[in-house]
């Protein structure tokens, strides 16, 4: 999903989504899944809702939070008409300074809703997208 907005851009230049549907019950899948944030703090799971990374819980619970409202809006522009996405420059401008996950991460997962809605739409919009969208 491209950020469409400022506070978007502190997710990336785009948030990932991970194709499997299946619920992360195993240290394979979970790798699998980890393995799609590249050098993002967001993964969209389709099917199972989202995580979110932060160098403490609070950050990991705010980027989710920000991380809802960016899919609600990118549904809400994509329904009505064609969406625009930032440009690499004014997300690297609108995104300085975002403080970027460590190896001590926390993970706050979320409950489906918007967020599987979205991954949902993304994965049906870039069936031929780059890796970042490809199953892992």
């Amino acid at each position: 999903m491209p950020p469409l907005y400022g506070q978007a851009a502190w997710l990336g230049a785009r948030v990932p989504v991970h194709d499997g549907a299946a619920l992360l019950r195993t240290a394979e899948l979970a790798g699998r899944a980890a393995g799609r944030l590249a050098a993002g703090e967001a993964l969209l799971l389709r099917g199972n809702g989202a995580l979110t990374l932060g160098v403490a819980p609070g950050l990991a619970a705010a980027r989710m939070w920000l991380l809802s409202a960016a899919c609600e809006a990118y549904l809400a522009a994509r329904a009505a008409g064609p969406v625009t996405a930032l440009s690499a420059a004014e997300i690297a401008a609108l995104a300085g300074g975002v403080q970027r996950a460590s190896a001590t991460a926390v993970a706050a997962p979320a409950a489906p809703g918007k967020l599987t809605e979205c991954a949902a739409t993304m994965t049906a919009e870039e069936p031929g997208a780059p890796t970042e969208w490809e199953t892992a």
